[in-house]
């Protein structure tokens, strides 16, 4: 059953979350995205023969140039054919991000164990429908 659930991804987003500042990372997409200027999980296409972790960590160091292990990461989400992972962020080996896509990232405040919810956690009237959805997964699964 799972191979064939794995089968159907063809797409993974994650966002960073750094448990020591309380902080997450999230993606502003560009003019070229289909929603354009509104802020979501960072995410990619899965390559033919990839898994999606494998197509997680090689999207991270594509989009932020950020080195990952599968132990920095944890699956938040299977939405249709997406995968979504909340991952640690590795400051131990990442000296500075760069942004390869989109119009800009930021790193927001978040203390998920605050019961709060996420749009009043971060002030954003345009946060992505699904990265809204996934945010709270992770809130109620931290």
């Amino acid at each position: 059953m799972k191979e064939t659930q794995k089968s159907k991804i063809t797409r993974v987003g994650w966002f960073l979350y750094d448990p020591k500042r309380k902080m997450l990372c999230l993606h502003r997409r560009d003019h070229k995205a289909k929603s354009p200027n509104i802020w979501d999980c960072f995410g990619g296409k899965i390559e033919h023969g990839e898994e999606p972790e494998e197509a997680l960590i090689r999207e991270v160091f594509e989009e932020l140039g950020i080195e990952i292990e599968h132990k920095d990461m944890r699956l938040i989400r299977v939405e249709g054919n997406q995968e979504t992972y909340r991952i640690l962020f590795p400051i131990w080996k990442t000296p500075a991000i760069r942004l390869g896509e989109g119009a800009g990232f930021a790193w927001l405040p978040f203390d998920p164990s605050d019961q709060s919810s996420v749009q009043d956690k971060l002030k954003f009237n345009v946060l992505h429908k699904e990265a809204l959805e996934t945010l709270e997964k992770f809130q109620t699964t931290f």
